[in-house]
């Protein structure tokens, strides 16, 4: 009897041991995996400067320079290349070339399957020795005479299938994302690489559907113009989205390139990132704008996001385009003030213009609707935006000014 009994409380001790064991390596897993979904999560903290604001920019000296292109449907948009200003018409699909005085020197491309047509034509970037247009994943490839040399369809490089795409929707993934149809914008990053922003529109992680998406999906892509390949994908939102439930009608970011270094700005978050080549985090600097209402509209579902997509838009406060002059080493970044009431949502929502120097606010100013810096060639800064089709004809322009420092003679 005492033999079975000391039998049986050996048992049970061998026993507990081994469930304990067991206990403490699920525990162990467990928080191995904890760590390791937090650390591949967790978004690149930076360290935030101080920005001065000195405000010595009074104003803006600006000359409106009219143009007419062969082909002119009223949308399309400005590209200053060596000295010439490119107008993009995104309807015809051509571009009518013009001098830095606005008189008409030719007009390229145009809409079809021609030698040297495009079936669409959303963006351009010019890339060593080749003139690069974008239309969603289709790439034309000219030479510097606008000649066609290649057509693509970016290649994302992983192959997942649907199955483990919708069971598993991995921010890692390079084929979860796909070209960000919205404010994209293409720039050179090496001598192989261009990138451009993306987004993913997976049912069940999206900007509509999950928070996560906002702290854990990633913002760019890495493309391979020698492959056709995307090398990977990078980049996190500003932690400012997870202030929020959920906000997709913002959920827009903008950058530039410039002596090696990105400057990253996202629409509801007044700070500018910047990042080295490799995407190591090197500060955040900025002045919040002069932003009437930034209470923005929280949507919950696909339908209220279409919905009120253009009337949010149209009278609440964020910021947009970066744009940074390595001449003069001014960098200038366009935001929407926003209204007190919501009016006319075909009215242009009022624009401000920031310009830093040195990380220190210089100048907060208004400027007109839809002006965009594109450039500089002394003594002239060149903007995009000016647009007027309140008469028979639809008549567009472009801008160029000077600064007006305070006290200069």
């Amino acid at each position: 009897m005492y033999i079975l009994f000391d039998l049986v409380v050996i048992l049970f001790a061998f026993m507990k041991n081994i469930v304990l064991k067991s206990l403490v390596g699920l525990i162990s897993i467990f928080a191995l995996t904890f760590l390791l979904y937090n650390c591949g999560n967790k978004q690149n903290k930076i360290n935030i400067v101080h920005s001065k604001k000195e405000n010595i920019v009074k104003g803006l000296t600006i000359d409106t320079i009219k143009i007419i292109p062969k082909a002119l449907s009223g949308e399309g948009y400005f590209v200053l290349e060596d000295n010439n200003i490119l107008y993009f018409d995104e309807v015809f699909a051509t571009v009518s070339i013009f001098d830095l005085n606005g008189n008409y020197i030719s007009t390229k491309l145009g809409l079809g399957q021609g030698p040297n047509e495009v079936n669409g034509l959303q963006q351009y970037l010019r890339f060593n020795d080749k003139r690069l247009v974008f239309k969603g994943f289709n790439v034309y490839s000219f030479d510097k005479n606008w000649n066609k040399t290649d057509f693509f369809r970016i290649n994302w490089g992983d192959h997942h299938s649907l199955n483990e795409l919708s069971r598993n929707p991995n921010p890692e993934y390079q084929d979860l994302y796909e070209v960000k149809y919205f404010e994209n914008k293409y720039e050179k990053i090496d001598d192989k690489h261009i990138i451009f922003n993306i987004e993913t529109s997976h049912p069940n992680y999206n900007f509509c559907t999950t928070k996560e998406y906002y702290s854990t999906s990633r913002i760019f892509a890495k493309l391979n113009i020698e492959t056709h390949k995307v090398d990977g994908v990078f980049g996190r939102k500003s932690d400012k989205y997870l202030n929020y439930n959920l906000l997709p009608i913002y959920d827009y970011h903008y950058y530039d390139i410039a002596n090696d270094i990105m400057y990253i700005n996202f629409e509801p978050d007044y700070l500018i990132y910047t990042y080295d080549r490799n995407h190591k985090p090197l500060k955040a600097f900025g002045v919040p704008g002069k932003i009437i209402n930034d209470r923005y509209l929280q949507t919950f579902n696909f339908k209220d996001y279409e919905n009120n997509f253009y009337t949010d838009r149209s009278w609440k406060g964020y910021y947009c385009h970066l744009k940074y002059i390595g001449e003069t080493n001014y960098l200038f970044r366009n935001y929407h003030i926003g209204r007190k009431e919501i009016g006319d949502e075909d009215a242009p929502n009022p624009l401000g213009l920031q310009i830093y120097y040195n990380e220190n606010l210089i100048g907060d100013l208004k400027v007109p609707p839809k002006f965009k810096i594109i450039g500089y060639r002394k003594p002239w800064y060149y903007a995009d935006g000016y647009v007027n089709e309140t008469g028979e004809n639809i008549v567009v322009g472009f801008y160029r000014f000077k600064l007006n420092f305070e006290n200069a003679l």
